[in-house]
């Protein structure tokens, strides 16, 4: 990055008319050429694309193009300053990738010269020329994939022509321009502003000593990079939607400049469609469940790992494939929820977890139902935004599978697309279909705290009055038609999951669920009473029901 930054120091300039796409500088007179002198050996005056390396025709590897930034150049940001002047993507690169054909493009990048004029073309202008420039060059290779590597200025660059470059994709005019689009497998961003940047940066140290010179500078790319500038959100919005199926990395620097970092880590991280959708999911108190439940003590919950006689023991359960469902019913307090962080933290039962699913790698999620927290934390599309922000925030390979039509058809970005109660069963349930060697470990803690608040306002008052199981009228024990319809609907949404062989679920609930209409199929349950397990002796000493499910209702 440090080399990257003294190419914010070295001038560029323009392309004359007669200049071909090259840069090779034969069409221009020989006063011009000696007037411009390469900034490098082999830069010529640094605009427009120049091939580094030639792959053999056969190969059908990538094109990787590199995209100096705000006052760099074709080939001096890319060149260390030692000696032999070595240039990485040449000289290094090209040893690592052999059957690419790696491209340096430039561009007029000054915002300001003391003793000429600076171009002044905008930001997209600059877009629509290298994707111009790359589709010339191409040719008859259109449908070779591509590569950006840009720094600084050039990732906005880049941005705005792959924007242009998806809108004649779209209204299929000029094909060999909307072909750069579509071959665009991935995009490296080096210190890119995304958001700009709040430092007096050498840009506007230039455009003040140009001043001095009466010399206009080219407030176009200047205010573009301002961190209140309205161009680089729409930028941002736009390419998040053409984007969609492009692998992206960003890089920023961590060593700072006298005045600072020029662009720090938080405008350098792009925010792609993948980091929209998990900040749809994503709400603040999803994860308080974790403070609330306490750790077991000392061998408390060893009762049930140490279990091993089929066919009830907890691991005969865990490795086998037609049974998905293990339902622990029991009196609040009686230590139900310790027993599920217990088990979700054993690494014996990671170590299981794989042997059933046949992978090396087992997701594991968790959610806590609390009908005295938020009303998300008791209701359904509160718990698979938390499921399935777990899920797809560890493997965000996962999220074009999750939400197939989003990656598939060019749709704008709206966060309330995906918190409906259809768009997140039919994420989860796409990434139990569709999702590669995808295996998930589930564990469900209250389920008799959710509540279906939407359908709520049409029972009538005496439907929503409550009746009481116990001695006492704890709130928790109570039940109404409102409620049972409420576990009935999760149940059956818990059991529907089950007919898929790649997901083990763990339930708790104080009552065994479903609590009415609502068969069990062929379960098998065995009881157990605390009292006989010796090693029991959480909060209480009440009863524990465990049991079996099957796939069907």
């Amino acid at each position: 990055m440090r080399k990257s930054i003294k190419g914010l120091f070295k001038p560029s300039q323009k392309r004359s008319r007669n200049q071909s796409p090259s840069g090779s500088g034969d069409d221009l007179p020989d006063s011009e050429q000696q007037q411009q002198q390469p900034l490098f050996p082999g830069d010529e005056i640094g605009v427009g694309p120049q091939i580094l390396t030639h792959e053999p025709p056969q190969h059908d590897g990538p094109d990787i193009v590199f995209v100096h930034g705000l006052r760099g150049s074709r080939l001096g940001t890319w060149t260390a300053s030692d000696p032999d002047k070595t240039c990485w993507p040449r000289d290094l690169l090209a040893q690592d990738i052999p059957n690419a054909r790696i491209i340096a493009w430039g561009y007029d990048s000054s915002i300001a010269n003391v003793f000429k004029p600076a171009s002044h073309e905008s930001l997209f202008n600059h877009g629509e020329t290298l994707v111009s420039d790359l589709a010339h060059l191409r040719g008859g290779d259109s449908k070779r994939p591509i590569i950006f590597v840009c720094h600084s200025l050039g990732g906005l660059v880049v941005k705005a022509g792959l924007i242009k470059a998806n809108a004649y994709h779209l209204n299929q005019r000029h094909p060999s321009l909307g072909a750069v689009w579509e071959t665009t497998a991935g995009v490296v961003f080096m210190g890119t502003p995304h958001r700009g940047s709040d430092k007096e940066s050498y840009a506007d140290i230039a455009c003040k000593v140009a001043k001095l010179t009466f010399r206009r500078p080219n407030r176009q790319l200047l205010d573009v990079l301002r961190p209140d500038s309205q161009l680089l959100d729409n930028l941002r919005d736009d390419f998040t939607t053409v984007s969609k199926l492009m692998r992206i990395v960003c890089l920023w620097e961590t060593l700072a400049m006298p005045i600072g970092l020029i662009v720090p880590e938080s405008s350098a991280c792009y925010e792609g469609f993948d980091v929209h959708i998990l900040k749809a999911l994503r709400y603040k108190s999803m994860n308080a469940w974790q403070d609330r439940i306490i750790e077991a003590q000392k061998y408390t919950c060893d009762w049930l790992v140490d279990l091993k006689e089929p066919p009830d023991s907890f691991w005969n359960w865990l490795n086998k494939p037609v049974e998905p469902i293990f339902w622990v019913s029991g009196k609040a307090g009686s230590g139900k929820s310790t027993l599920m962080r217990y088990i979700h933290e054993h690494s014996d039962v990671d170590e299981n977890l794989k042997r059933w699913a046949g992978a090396d790698q087992v997701t594991k999620a968790a959610f806590f139902f609390s009908e005295q927290a938020e009303k998300l934390l008791s209701s359904r599309e509160g718990m698979l935004r938390s499921v399935l922000y777990q899920v797809l925030s560890s493997q965000t390979n996962l999220i074009s599978h999750a939400y197939p039509e989003y990656f598939q058809r060019d749709l704008i970005f709206d966060a309330d697309d995906f918190t409906t109660w259809t768009s997140l069963s039919l994420a989860f349930q796409a990434l139990l279909k569709s999702a590669p060697n995808f295996h998930l470990f589930l564990l469900i803690d209250g389920l008799d705290e959710f509540r279906m608040y939407e359908e709520y306002d049409n029972y009538r008052e005496e439907q929503r009055d409550l009746l009481y199981d116990g001695e006492n009228e704890d709130e928790g024990w109570g039940i109404n038609d409102w409620i049972i319809e409420s576990h009935n609907q999760l149940a059956k949404f818990i059991i529907d999951c089950g007919a898929y062989t790649n997901i083990k679920i763990w339930c708790n609930s104080t009552h065994t669920l479903p609590s009415r209409n609502t068969a069990h199929g062929d379960s098998k349950k065995r009881r157990m009473r605390s009292q006989t397990v010796t090693p029991w002796c959480l909060q209480s000493r009440s009863k524990l029901t465990v049991s079996f499910f099957g796939y069907s209702l």
